[in-house]
């Protein structure tokens, strides 16, 4: 008996290894077992949506997404989102309004916290993001994220029950106190609404002979 007796023919040409698929359980190994027409047909069957796009998107299990900005008030800051194209019920506290945005696709409350820091130069926007296990605040300044804020120091001083709208406790329509919504304020409206909480007008430098 020679001793490659019993041993599998080895071909010349290895180049049709590299189109291999590794599983990622190896156990199967042990006992191969041949691929036979009926998976082969299982593969054949198989349809790919058009769209992956929602396989690879971090924000898939948010539930909640909320813009809390130091603000006079809720009315004010319900003005600025409508201004900034944000559709939000904003609800007041004592400590700061906070905006409950509608829009959860993708990262649309991303983009929108970004686009209320544009707008507030120099105020910085808190964005809340609630997922089903876990809550996240990011800041945004002049439409740029710049870190991130623990729950705990962003609760500190919140009202109890602002709280548990971040936390998910209640809904909005179980919040006592008054919601204002962005949606169908006007520009002009808007402007209105914002008008008390500006600064004096700078008069224009004169020219002195």
């Amino acid at each position: 008996m020679r001793p490659d007796d019993g041993l599998p023919e080895i071909p010349d040409d290895l180049s049709s290894l590299t189109d291999l698929v590794v599983p990622d359980d190896l156990s199967g190994l042990i006992e191969p077992e041949p691929v036979g027409p009926t998976a082969a047909e299982t593969v054949a069957e198989m349809q790919v949506p058009d769209d992956l796009s929602a396989l690879f998107t971090p924000k898939a299990g948010r539930q909640a997404a909320m813009l809390l900005v130091p603000l006079r008030s809720a009315r004010a800051l319900a003005a600025t989102c409508a201004l900034a194209g944000i559709d939000a019920d904003v609800v007041g506290s004592n400590y700061a309004p906070l905006a409950i945005l509608r829009d959860l696709r993708d990262d649309a409350p991303e983009r929108a916290a970004a686009a209320l820091s544009q707008l507030l130069r120099g105020v910085e926007v808190m964005l809340v993001s609630r997922g089903s296990d876990h809550i996240s605040a990011s800041r945004y300044l002049d439409g740029t994220r710049v870190g991130d804020t623990p729950l705990a120091l962003l609760l500190a001083g919140a009202e109890s029950e602002v709280e548990d709208l971040i936390l998910g406790q209640i809904e909005l329509q179980q919040f006592s106190g008054q919601v204002t919504p962005s949606k169908g304020l006007s520009k002009l409206q808007a402007m209105r609404i914002l008008s008390p909480f500006r600064g004096p007008k700078r008069k224009p430098a004169q020219d002195h002979d």
